[in-house]
């Protein structure tokens, strides 16, 4: 989960776009210091393979954006989702976004953030 002041754009789905998950895994790397410093907020949820086996992909998916919100020191007005389902948290309105990561600059960071985390 990820918070920026305002939300961006991303230009293009390219191979010199910034959006990070259209990038190299080695990018990603060096994206992820300057994300965490740049970012109002950001946290990363954690679900183990445990739990994953026990509620499935989806609801762990789900799972881990909740616990991803509930590390956040600053409360978001809104969440951009990347995907087309989402499980409501408490009373925080959202959008979900198919294919995000490609669309929005926020998502895609966010991506990066999980990717480099679960790797």
């Amino acid at each position: 989960m990820l918070l920026w002041d305002s939300p961006c754009s991303c230009p293009s789905r390219s191979a010199d776009t910034p959006c990070a998950t259209h990038s190299y895994s080695r990018q990603r790397y060096q994206l992820r210091p300057i994300i965490e410093q740049e970012a109002v907020a950001w946290a990363v949820g954690i679900v183990s393979p445990e739990e994953i086996d026990k509620i499935n992909i989806l609801n762990a998916s789900f799972l881990a954006m909740h616990r991803a919100i509930d590390g956040l020191q600053v409360r978001p007005q809104h969440l951009l989702i990347d995907g087309n389902r989402f499980r409501k948290y408490n009373d925080l309105p959202h959008t979900t976004v198919v294919k995000g990561d490609g669309k929005l600059m926020s998502i895609a960071a966010a991506s990066v953030l999980a990717k480099t985390y679960r790797d």
